[in-house]
């Protein structure tokens, strides 16, 4: 694991590296677009959440809220001219937890389905009594 030294940046890197505009212009649509999908997402949760999809709803809340995190901290690197390094990780960091959580979700999700799929073809496979 790397190792941070005492101005936030990685042993050996500097932590004052600042991007290039052309780096900041892919930077911010990273964030935009973040944002954007956060806005999507959470109102999907509002409308699953009207159809009394509770967990639907709590899933796609929580990956918007997250997204939006994410956003927020994707347009903080380029709005900064110092640091962007460790602000670029911890952004990173607030995406990675996004994918985290979502992947876990359909994780869960197939598991389940993979586990109900299951004990139907159990009970259709057990000799009925006519």
């Amino acid at each position: 694991m790397a190792q941070l030294n005492d101005r936030g940046g990685v042993e050996g890197h500097p932590a004052d590296y600042e991007f290039s505009q052309k780096e900041n212009v892919i930077i911010d649509d990273v964030g935009r677009w973040s944002k954007i999908l956060g806005i999507v997402m959470i109102v999907s949760g509002g409308l699953s959440a009207i159809s009394c999809n509770v967990i639907g709803a709590g899933i796609d809340i929580t990956v918007g809220v997250l997204l939006i995190q994410a956003a927020g901290a994707f347009q903080f690197v380029v709005s900064r001219q110092d640091y962007d390094v460790p602000a670029m990780m911890r952004a990173l960091d607030k995406l990675g937890t996004t994918f985290f959580v979502r992947s876990l979700v359909v994780l869960i999700a197939v598991g389940l389905l993979l586990l109900i799929g299951g004990a139907v073809a159990v009970f259709f496979s057990m000799p009925r009594p006519y």
